[in-house]
């Protein structure tokens, strides 16, 4: 429902009903379900109100209630927070996992958006024209450093300008596990200079980047101390610093 195409002529109410008028369900019990799925989706009260008297996000529960009306297996989000504010989008994503939790449908989410997939997803893949470049579990993606969907779900901290060399610490951990203590006692010991950080979690998983920066002939010690710590280490790239020339204009 990435555009939620109600019907603007008809109701809430009637929008939701119309895939049970087509499957043929009696109008008696048409009734009970597009109430149901109208307290579902918190709109218990808007059934009579049409298309344009509705907001965006409530657009949207619609379009997810009447997506729901014949009891579907598979649950598809087109782009499901599109043109929604910030507030909106939390809440839309939240009735989602809500309703996934509560009668136990599978929803599959295309999106552009990592936010999207940070709050709403167990399982992410990322296609490229059509092919499956990487998948998994988000607490096994985000693991493993080396795929793109690590670095889109929880990019490395930006870093300000600096002449010296920077090296960048990947970890996880669960609830209840020192990881990120651990790391900083580490870094403490080995004498380098944290510059920038990043912590999410998505689940159960927290994930950190940590950047420190150190003179470049101390690099290789520090790697070498942080490898045999258990955590893994990436060095970045420097920046490239362009020089502007003089206006050879006469």
């Amino acid at each position: 429902f990435q555009h939620v195409n109600l019907l603007d002529a008809r109701t809430a109410a009637e929008n939701i009903a119309y895939p049970l008028r087509i499957a043929g369900v009696p109008a008696a019990a048409r009734t009970a379900r597009v109430q149901e799925l109208l307290d579902l989706v918190g709109l218990g009260t808007r059934g009579g109100a049409y298309p344009s008297q509705l907001s965006g996000g409530q657009k949207q529960r619609i379009g997810i209630a009447r997506a729901l009306a014949n009891d579907p297996d598979v649950l598809l989000c087109d782009e499901p927070t599109s043109a929604l504010d910030a507030a909106t989008t939390r809440q839309i994503l939240g009735l989602i996992r809500d309703i996934r939790d509560r009668i136990g449908v599978t929803v599959v989410i295309i999106t552009h958006e990592m936010e999207v997939v940070r709050q709403a997803c167990d399982a992410v893949s990322l296609l490229d024209h059509g092919r499956v470049l990487e998948s998994g579990r988000i607490a096994d993606v985000v693991a493993d450093p080396a795929t793109r969907l690590s670095h889109a779900l929880v990019p490395l901290p930006p870093v300000p300008d600096t002449d010296k060399a920077v090296l960048d610490i990947f970890f996880t951990s669960h609830p209840g596990e020192p990881t990120g203590a651990r790391v900083f006692d580490v870094v403490a010991r080995l004498g380098g200079d944290i510059t920038a950080g990043t912590f999410e979690t998505l689940g159960n998983t927290q994930v950190g980047r940590v950047a420190l920066s150190a003179p470049h002939h101390d690099v290789e010690r520090l790697a070498r101390g942080l490898r045999e710590a258990g955590l893994h280490v990436e060095g970045r790239a420097p920046r490239t610093h362009v020089a502007r020339g003089g206006d050879d204009r006469g």
